[in-house]
């Protein structure tokens, strides 16, 4: 019995810290949810670990179109990355992004925002 309860608590260590280990994207610009001025030129995507960002689209939900953005997959590691999108109009957008941390484990997510008429 004792040998069981050592096993558990020791399996509930390990999946804490590697759950703990990994990055999560922690802020944007624009934030989750928000309506911002038409016009937007940056997007950022802010990160609680240094990441690899290696990809992001950024679709316009309203025109059902992909945006043009400046974006290049990163060589280095960051915690934040500023992506320059040709001026936003008016609609509701999506971002969608893909980064690597420094363990090699690979995250996807997404960002929803609206630009105002």
């Amino acid at each position: 019995m004792l040998l069981r309860q050592l096993a558990c608590a020791l399996l509930t260590v390990i999946v804490a810290t590697t759950a703990h280990a990994h990055s999560k994207m922690t802020s944007s610009v624009p934030r989750e949810g928000t309506t911002v001025k038409a016009g937007l030129p940056e997007i950022t995507l802010g990160f609680s670990k240094p990441v690899r960002l290696i990809l992001v689209k950024v679709r316009n939900k309203t025109g059902k179109e992909d945006v043009k953005t400046g974006f290049k997959p990163a060589t280095g590691f960051g915690k934040a990355y500023p992506v320059d999108v040709q001026p936003l109009t008016a609609g509701a957008y999506q971002v969608n992004w893909t980064a690597i941390a420094k363990d090699g484990h690979i995250m996807k997510g997404t960002l929803s925002f609206s630009v105002a008429k």
